[in-house]
């Protein structure tokens, strides 16, 4: 089966399909997702300190220090939608699941870091996580595979 397109198409983003070759060639994908300030640091008029320098590259800009880069399969800036890192991130995991691969998504970050809201979101449509979204296509590709394969589903979550 063929990996299907993206719902939106950035030219800050890497493809859900470059995804998922980088998923096949390393069995890992690392994505990173940068958030926007909270209320609080925007009160302190602190200052952004991580540029995106392109689909892979994230620069740390502190004051009087020189700039640290680094690079992860995915950057996923903080503007980005909800379904645009189910796209890159959790659908070439499920299509790889589903040609029967095991697989593991988390999130990891410090407390306030936007793990559960990229995760589970908030109430529906353009504000689900990854979970829900995922859950949906799930089931609708086993719904599609139905008469094709037996599906069993066994899913675990820590928080």
């Amino acid at each position: 089966r063929t990996f299907g397109k993206d719902s939106t198409s950035d030219a800050k983003l890497r493809s859900g399909g470059s995804c998922l070759d980088i998923l096949v060639r390393n069995t890992v994908l690392v994505a990173v997702r940068v958030r926007p300030l909270n209320q609080r640091e925007k009160g302190a008029a602190s200052p952004e300190c991580l540029t995106q320098e392109d689909a892979s590259g994230l620069v740390l800009q502190r004051d009087g220090e020189r700039d640290s880069r680094f690079a992860f399969d995915c950057v996923l800036p903080k503007e980005v939608p909800q379904r645009d890192v189910f796209d890159r991130t959790g659908r070439p995991l499920l299509h790889k699941v589903l040609e029967g691969y095991n697989g593991c998504l988390f999130a990891y970050g410090q407390t306030g870091s936007g793990k559960t809201y990229t995760m589970q979101g908030e109430g529906h449509g353009e504000q689900r996580g990854v979970i829900p979204l995922m859950c949906t296509e799930l089931f609708s590709q086993i719904e599609e595979r139905k008469d094709a394969k037996n599906i069993t589903v066994q899913c675990s979550v820590l928080e």
